[in-house]
């Protein structure tokens, strides 16, 4: 028993993943409170711009687990932004493969920090491009945001065999973007995801008019965010 491990967390769901190479499977989203970023578009601004985080025990997580009688193997490990707590994060890892030895367990991240002591079995990294800033009317969060945008631990991820990058894109000019991030960090083509900016149905069945065919264009994997699909802004979901 961990009962003096807090974890400082923003919500604890069971639901399907939405994005990425375990998308559609039923999975554990804990998810951490607090991020080093400021996305103007951010779908969990009660991780960021206005966090409403608790405190939970690790204990306490684990026990969740077990009473829920969950089939299934997958752990998301989420934010806001994880990789502010490594501490935290590697004692969950390990207390979940500890009661749980089939367990796959995800980190999606910004990419902003890296730590080697935090090994999950998929970093699924989503770097920000310039779109994601917030406007001259936040000018606080746009500094914020701005001076902890940075890429330069990206190679460290894309270097682990398990890795994926996510990149939500707003426009055209988005995809250039990534091309350049792509060959200045060592990122493969078959690392890509491309997805739409947007948490309602509307806006991602809106970008299917031209982002799909440009994906093609450029030999990069699309994938619309499923969960914004099936329920929309909701939480907890």
């Amino acid at each position: 028993m961990t009962p003096n491990i807090m974890l400082s967390l923003s919500e604890v769901f069971h639901s399907l993943q939405g994005e990425g190479a375990y998308s559609g499977v039923p999975s554990w989203f804990i998810r951490f409170n607090g991020c080093n970023l400021r996305c103007s578009w951010c779908d969990t601004p009660y991780t960021s711009w206005k966090p409403e985080g608790r405190a939970l025990s690790l204990d306490s997580l684990l026990l969740e687990f077990r009473s829920q009688h969950s089939r299934t193997h997958h752990y998301v490990i989420t934010g806001g932004e994880p990789m502010i707590w490594p501490q935290q994060v590697t004692l969950l890892i390990e207390a979940i493969r500890k009661q749980d030895g089939d367990a796959v367990i995800t980190i999606e991240t910004n990419g902003t920090r890296y730590h080697d002591e935090v090994l999950p079995n998929l970093w699924s990294v989503s770097p920000k491009l310039e779109t994601s800033a917030p406007d001259s009317n936040h000018p606080a969060e746009r500094f914020l945001h701005n001076r902890n945008n940075l890429l330069n631990n990206l190679p460290r991820f894309s270097e682990k065999t398990a890795a994926q990058f996510k990149f939500v894109v707003t426009c055209p000019g988005d995809l250039d973007e990534v091309e350049n991030i792509r060959a200045a960090y060592g990122i493969s083509p078959r690392q890509v995801i491309i997805m739409p900016e947007g948490n309602t149905a509307e806006a991602q069945l809106k970008a299917l008019e031209w982002l799909p065919m440009e994906c093609i264009k450029r030999g990069i994997r699309f994938m619309p965010r499923q969960h914004v699909l099936i329920w929309g802004p909701k939480r907890g979901v």
